[in-house]
This record gives C-alpha cells, structure tokens and sequence, in this order.
C-alpha cells in the first residue's frame, strides 16, 4: 500500500470524475432510455458532483497546509545541521512542536481524505451504473477503469424507468386523495396550513423507497450487464 502521505487526491478526484464522465453504461443504451434513466439517477449524480467537490476542497486544503510544512522541516534539518549542540537543541526545542502540531492537522485530513473518497466512489459507481469499479480507497484509482462494454442494454432500463415512474403516480395519486379529502373541509385556512402539512409527510417514504431502488437496481442490475468485453 502506498504511503497515504504521498497520495495526489487531486490527481485521485480528476481520474474518478474522468472515468465517470465516459458514461460507458449509458451510452450502451438507446439514447432515449440513457436520458430517462440519467433522470431518474439525478439524486445520486448530484449527490456524487457534491462528494467530489468537497473531496477536491479537503484535498486542496491539505495541499496548502503541506507545502510550507515540508519547507518548514527543511529549513529546520538544514539549520539544525550547521549550528552547534546547545544552539541545535533551542532551534530544534522552538519548532518541533509547531512542526508537530502541522503534521497532526495533515494526518487528520488524512481519513477525512479517504472517507471522501469512498463516499464519492460509492456514488459514482451508482449513478454510472456500475460503468467505473468500485475501490474504497485512493491508492487504487488506477484500477477504476471498468473496460468497454460489448452489450446494449434493453430490458433493464425499461424496468428501471417504469418503476421509478409508477413511484411517483402512486405518490402524485397519494398527494390527490389527500387533497381531494381535506380540500372538502370548509376551512381553507385549515387544509393549507395543517392539512397539506400531512399530506407531505409521507414524501420522505416515497424518496426513501426510491432512492433505496435506484441504488440498489444500479448494483445488481445494470451494473453487472452488458459484460465487458474479453469475459
């Protein structure tokens, strides 16, 4: 395993985000099934452009934060090396701690980095269908590359886009019953306020079930066909 310090996350974010924007799964598809079920995945691409860029901002940050820590440590070897012992013991007695207390703000990024990366990972290889492979760290960006792939998709978006679509009817469908029901009150004032209020509350179980389908389609089916090429 390659020493986490040395990691270019930089270098990491701009290989993931290169290899998810070739859309390989998508462009296996008719045009017409790509764009419904790139819709359908707006969740998770929005989710994922968000991991990224925090990702980069975290990466960034550690970057300026190690710069002039390894100048710093530099200047302290080189200048230990040319004075004597008692002058050597106060220079080295001044900024070791300060050294010390840098290396800890880049150590704690460190996991912070990595948990980054795996989130962002995760994400990515829902909402591209499987179309980058999956490593939950860093050191293994070169691997992401999933292989072209020699199959066209034809039965799976079609489920997929149907389901999704059949959970907001049922939702809209939901939302005017409970309309209909409280709307015949004769305080509008009540329905609007109290009564639309309810009606929503069941719209975090419908994002839940969903968010929880796409997911879990995007990993057992699409991203496991059409097969790569040499398989």
């Amino acid at each position: 395993m390659n020493n986490l310090f040395k990691i270019d996350h930089l270098a990491c974010a701009k290989a993931l985000t290169k290899e998810a924007l070739k859309l390989k799964k998508y462009k296996a598809m008719h045009p017409v099934l790509a764009v419904f079920t790139g819709i359908f995945m707006v969740p998770f691409i929005l989710m994922a452009a968000f991991l990224i860029i925090n990702y980069v901002l975290i990466a960034y940050l550690r970057n300026i934060c190690a710069s002039p820590i390894r100048a710093l440590h530099g200047l302290v070897n080189n200048e230990g090396k040319e004075v004597r012992h008692a002058p050597q013991t106060v220079i080295y007695f001044i900024s070791w701690p300060i050294i010390f207390f840098l290396y800890l703000l880049e150590a704690i990024m460190i996991p912070l980095l990595t948990i980054s990366y795996t989130l962002s990972s995760i994400c990515i290889y829902i909402c591209t269908l499987g179309g980058v492979k999956f490593y939950a760290t860093p050191e293994n960006v070169d691997k992401i590359d999933a292989g072209e792939v020699n199959g066209r998709y034809l039965v799976l978006p079609i489920v997929y886009i149907s389901v999704c679509a059949l959970i907001f009817v049922v939702m809209l469908i939901h939302f005017a019953i409970d309309y209909a029901n409280w709307s015949s009150l004769a305080n509008s004032y009540y329905y609007y306020y109290y009564g639309l209020g309810y009606s929503f509350q069941a719209l975090p179980a419908y994002i839940g079930i969903y968010t929880a389908f796409s997911a879990i389609y995007s990993v057992v089916g699409f991203a496991r066909h059409p097969k790569e090429k040499n398989k």
